[in-house]
Order: C-alpha cells, then sequence, then structure tokens
C-alpha cells in the first residue's frame, strides 16, 4: 500500500491491560469482534492470524515473550484459543514478515522451546480460511493447526 493509506488514521481495538499495566490475555471471541470490526471498518483491512501451538508446558512462557514485542499498543491483539495455543491478530503485517517476527522472539528468549506449530492466516490473501477460522469459533471449534 500507499505510504498515504498507510498512515490514516484507523480504528484499532487494543490489548487490555490490567492494574499494573500488564497486559492480559483475550478470549477468542474477542479476537473475532476485533478481526470483524477492522475487516469492516478498515478501507483496505490487510493483517494476520497466527496461531501458535507452544512447546508443551511452555505456554505462559511464550505467552509472555510474544507479548513484550508484538504492538499491542498499535493495534495487535493476543487470545488463548481452547485448544491451548496462542492466537495473534497482528496488524498491517505481511506473511514473511509474520515468520521472521516469531522465529525471531523464540530465537531472543532461552526459556522457550520452539512452538510444536506456528500458521499464518493472511488478510485479504487468506480471507476464504478466515471467514472459516471464525465460524468454527462461534460454533465452538477452535482453529486448529495442520501441517
Amino acid at each position: 500500500r500507499c505510504t498515504a493509506d498507510r498512515v490514516k488514521r484507523e480504528t484499532l481495538l487494543v490489548q487490555p491491560r490490567d492494574e499494573q499495566g500488564m497486559p492480559l490475555v483475550i478470549a477468542e471471541g474477542e479476537m473475532i469482534k476485533a478481526v470483524r470490526h477492522h475487516m469492516q471498518s478498515s478501507q483496505h483491512p490487510f493483517f494476520a492470524l497466527v496461531n501458535v501451538v507452544p512447546a508443551t508446558g511452555m505456554l505462559q512462557p511464550s505467552w509472555e515473550a510474544l507479548a513484550q514485542p508484538v504492538r499491542l499498543g498499535d493495534g495487535d491483539l493476543i487470545a488463548g484459543s481452547q485448544a491451548g495455543s496462542l492466537v495473534l491478530y497482528l496488524h498491517d503485517i505481511s506473511r514473511r514478515h509474520v515468520r521472521e517476527l516469531i522465529d525471531r522472539i523464540f530465537d531472543a528468549d532461552p526459556r522457550l522451546t520452539p512452538p510444536q506449530n506456528v500458521e499464518a492466516l493472511c488478510y485479504p490473501a487468506d480471507a476464504e480460511r478466515i471467514d472459516a477460522w471464525i465460524r468454527s469459533v462461534e460454533a465452538g471449534q477452535p482453529l486448529r493447526a495442520h501441517g
């Protein structure tokens, strides 16, 4: 997108915080509201949904590691899924940069074991799969990574 389009103000939903200012994980249903809002209200919606399946016992450390570098104050969001994974909404990012970001975060933290799986869906390229994810979560079937 051109620079003028990228710097236009958009209404973004931000990650909630506790009394100490620490980010709180949101539910997948709240993530759906944010995704729908962005698709309906943005002139040129461009984002990625990333399902990160942490290694066994790494859910909390993975959340902590992801919450630091992700732009939670600028529209990025992290939700906990019913399947025990973390779902990230990354505003205005390409597929290539998603993988680089996730790899960099996990490589930088010696506490972390690499995730079992990372799957990125990018809008608008993966619009049909994102719609399917929304319908599956609303039907009570959480997003599951495959391959």
